[in-house]
């Protein structure tokens, strides 16, 4: 008897939260594709107002030079860009602390 009312209790709750966020306005998240998309990131971070950037990648594409045109793009966009190149496959907290420490 105890698990059937919690059990209803439950669904309530659910249909409640479910029926709540349809009436939280959200806003259409930004969607960049093709051709010069980065290009595109770039404009809409600098158009945003973001005047430092953090970049977290690793080792490799940052030997590859795959970072650097969102780099220069960024930096003649007058933002200071930051790069993180410590990420790793299944990162422990280590990591994570070691790029906030940027």
């Amino acid at each position: 008897m105890i698990n059937v009312f919690r059990r209803t209790l439950y669904r309530a709750r659910a249909a409640i939260y479910k029926f709540g966020f349809k009436l939280i306005p959200r806003r259409k998240p930004l969607l960049l594709l093709g051709v010069d998309s980065a290009k595109r990131l770039c404009a809409s971070i600098a158009h945003l107002g973001y005047r430092r950037v953090l970049i977290v990648s690793d080792k490799p594409l940052i030997a590859l030079g795959s970072i650097d045109p969102l780099r220069i793009e960024l930096a003649g966009l007058g933002i200071e860009v930051f790069v993180y190149d410590g990420v790793q496959p299944d990162p422990t907290d280590i990591v994570v602390f070691g790029g906030a420490n940027i």
